[in-house]
C-alpha cells in the first residue's frame, strides 16, 4: 500500500530546506543593513499573511476566512497561536542570529525534537518508539556535527544568544503541538491570520522604521523579499500542511534537515569548507529522514 505519509514528508524536507536557506539570507540581510529584528520579522509576518490570506479567498475560502473568527472555540486558539507560537517562533529565531549567527540559532532551535519527546513522555504518557529515539540521536548528533564541525569551542557564545536560542526551541515545540487545535480550517488560512495578527501586533513596538529606508539598496530589498515568500510563505504553509499526514514528532525530526540545507548555502555562497565531521553529520540527518520514511505507518498518526 502507498505510503501516506509521503506529502507530509515532503513537505517538510521543502519546509527545512527554504527555512535552512532563508536563515543563511538573514543573517546577509542583518550584517549589511541597520533594520532591527523586530522591523523585519513584523514586516516578513504581516506581508506574507496577507498575501497568504488573499491566496485563500482567491481559492474560494473567503467564508473560512472570515469564519475562523466566528468560531469562539478558534478565535481563541488562533489569537495564542499568534502571539506565542508564529511571532514567538520567528522573533526568538531571528533575535538569536543577530546575537550569534545562523549556524548557532538553528543548532539551539533544533533542541525542539527533544522537547517534543519529552512533552509526548510526560503529558501524553506516550511511549517513544525505538526507530523514534534512534531518529532523534541521529537528528541531534547530526545536527552538532553539522554545525561545528566537531569542535565543541564553537559553542562558545554569549549568555544571550543561549537564552534566545533555548527560547526559539520551546517556541518551536509549541508552534509544532499547539496548531493541532486549528486543523480544521485550511492551512492558508491558519497561517495567514497568525503572521498577520503576529506581525502587527509586533509592528507597534518596532524602534526604527525608518530604517526600511536600506530596502532601496537592490540586494537588500532582494533578501527581504526572498526572506517574505521563499523563507516565510512557502514553507510556513508547507509546514502546517505537513501536519495533516504526520504527527508533531515525525515533522520536528524531518525539520532537523534545515542544517543540512543552511550548511551547503553557506558552501555554496560564502564560501565555508566542509569539514570531514560534517560531512558525517550530514550523512545522518539524510539516514535518520530514510529511516522515518521507510518506518512510518501507512496511516497518519493521530495525537
Amino acid at each position: 500500500m502507498k505510503n501516506k505519509k509521503w506529502p507530509g514528508i515532503l513537505m517538510v524536507i521543502i519546509s527545512s530546506v527554504l527555512w535552512g536557506v532563508s536563515g543563511t539570507v538573514s543573517q546577509y540581510l542583518f550584517n549589511n543593513a541597520s533594520v532591527s529584528v523586530s522591523c523585519v520579522v513584523s514586516i516578513r509576518m504581516f506581508t506574507a499573511g496577507i498575501m497568504l490570506l488573499i491566496i485563500s479567498v482567491y481559492k474560494g475560502n473567503k467564508d473560512k476566512v472570515t469564519g475562523i473568527w466566528k468560531d469562539k472555540y478558534s478565535r481563541f486558539h488562533i489569537i495564542i497561536y499568534s502571539i506565542f507560537g508564529m511571532l514567538g517562533v520567528q522573533f526568538t529565531y531571528f533575535t538569536t542570529i543577530a546575537k550569534s549567527n545562523a549556524a548557532i540559532a538553528t543548532l539551539l532551535q533544533y533542541l525542539a525534537p527533544v522537547i517534543i519527546i519529552i512533552y509526548y513522555l510526560i503529558r501524553l504518557k506516550q511511549k517513544i518508539s525505538l526507530s523514534e529515539t534512534a531518529a532523534l540521536l541521529m537528528a541531534l548528533s547530526g545536527t552538532f556535527l553539522l554545525l561545528t564541525n566537531g569542535n565543541t569551542e564553537s559553542l562558545i557564545i554569549s549568555k544571550e544568544a543561549f537564552f534566545w536560542g533555548l527560547a526559539s526551541a520551546f517556541a518551536l515545540a509549541f508552534y509544532t503541538i499547539y496548531v493541532k487545535k486549528l486543523l480544521k480550517w485550511p492551512s492558508s488560512v491558519i497561517i495567514g491570520w497568525s503572521m498577520v495578527i503576529g506581525g502587527f501586533i509586533l509592528g507597534l513596538f518596532v524602534p526604527d522604521w525608518g530604517a526600511v529606508r536600506d530596502f532601496a539598496h537592490f540586494d537588500i530589498f532582494l533578501s527581504m523579499l526572498f526572506i517574505v515568500i521563499l523563507g516565510t510563505l512557502i514553507p510556513f504553509y508547507f509546514f502546517i500542511e505537513s501536519l495533516r499526514y504526520i504527527n508533531a514528532k515525525e515533522a520536528s525530526l524531518l525539520s532537523c534537515s534545515e542544517p543540512l540545507s543552511a550548511l551547503i548555502t553557506s558552501i555554496i555562497w560564502l564560501h565555508v569548507s566542509f569539514g570531514i565531521y560534517q560531512f558525517a553529520g550530514a550523512f545522518l540527518i539524510i539516514l535518520m529522514i530514510v529511516m522515518l520514511t521507510l518506518t512510518s505507518e501507512n496511516k497518519p498518526a493521530k495525537e
